[in-house]
C-alpha cells in the first residue's frame, strides 16, 4: 500500500475479507457417501490379478490406492517409482511435491501399501503384478501410472476411477471420482479405526476438515489399510 503496510494485514480488509468467508462459507458437497463394499465386492471378482488384461489390472490398482490410502487423485498421480521404498513389508512412497494441502512446515503423509490377509483386495499384490506387466512398457517413464504408450494424465486417472464406479453400480451422477475419499475415510472410522490414524494417513493436522466434509454416514449398505477392506 502507498504507507508501506501489507494489504494482507491491513485490519480493514482482514475484516472484509472474513466477512465475505462468513457469508459464503463452503459446505461439504456430500450429506452421505456409498459403502466401500459395493466396489470392494466388484473388485473382488478381478482375480486372480494374473488373468486380467492390462487396463483391468491398472483399473483395479488405482482404485485400490485410493481406498487404502485416503488420499486424493491428485496425490496418487504424483506416485513416482524414484521415490519408491521397496521392504519385505510391502511399499512405501514419498510424496515431494506440494499437495492441495501443503503449507509452512506441513509434511507430506508418506503412502504405505502393506499387505491383506485376502489376496483378491490385497493392494501389495495388485502392485506387484502391476509393475511386473508395465516394466516392458515404461522405457523412460517414472511416474508410477503409464499408458500403453505414453504417461497417463490425471484426467485419464479420474476417467479409470469413474469407469470402475460405474461398472460397481454406483451412480456417478451423485457421486464423483473425488468420492472415494470420502468413502474411505468414512469406513476406516466405521471400523473403530483411532482418529489419529486417519488423520496422519489422510494428511491432516486436524479433526476439522475429516468431521465436517468427509465423515459422511454411509448408503445402505489394525491398520488403515486393513480397516477399510475388512468393513462388512
Amino acid at each position: 500500500m502507498d504507507d508501506g503496510s501489507i494489504v494482507g494485514k491491513n485490519p480493514l480488509i482482514s475484516r472484509l475479507l472474513k466477512g465475505i468467508f462468513q457469508s459464503r462459507a463452503p459446505n461439504p458437497k456430500y450429506t452421505e457417501v456409498w459403502d466401500v463394499q459395493i466396489v470392494l465386492s466388484y473388485l473382488k471378482t478381478s482375480h486372480p490379478v494374473d488373468s486380467l488384461s492390462l487396463k483391468d489390472l491398472s483399473f483395479k490398482f488405482r482404485l485400490l490406492l485410493l481406498l487404502v490410502s485416503g488420499q486424493r487423485g491428485q496425490a496418487i498421480h504424483m506416485l513416482d517409482l524414484n521415490d519408491m521404498i521397496v521392504s519385505d513389508n510391502g511399499f512405501t512412497f514419498v510424496i515431494v511435491n506440494d499437495l492441495k494441502q501443503s503449507r509452512p512446515v506441513y509434511q507430506n503423509p508418506q503412502l504405505k501399501l502393506v499387505p491383506f490377509e485376502d489376496s483378491s483386495p490385497c493392494v501389495v499384490t495388485t502392485c506387484k503384478k502391476y509393475l511386473k506387466r508395465t516394466k516392458s512398457l515404461r522405457g523412460n517413464q517414472s511416474k508410477l501410472f503409464i499408458s500403453y504408450v505414453k504417461e497417463v494424465s490425471r484426467d485419464t486417472l479420474t476417467r479409470w476411477v469413474s469407469q470402475v464406479m460405474i461398472q460397481a453400480g454406483l451412480d456417478v451422477s451423485e457421486f464423483s471420482p473425488h468420492s472415494t475419499r470420502a468413502a474411505s475415510v468414512s469406513s476406516a472410522n466405521r471400523a473403530s479405526l483411532k482418529l489419529d490414524d486417519i488423520l496422519k494417513t489422510a494428511g491432516w493436522s486436524s479433526e476439522f476438515c475429516f468431521a465436517k466434509y468427509y465423515n459422511k454416514p454411509i448408503v445402505a449398505a489394525s491398520s488403515f489399510a486393513n480397516a477399510v477392506l475388512s468393513i462388512k
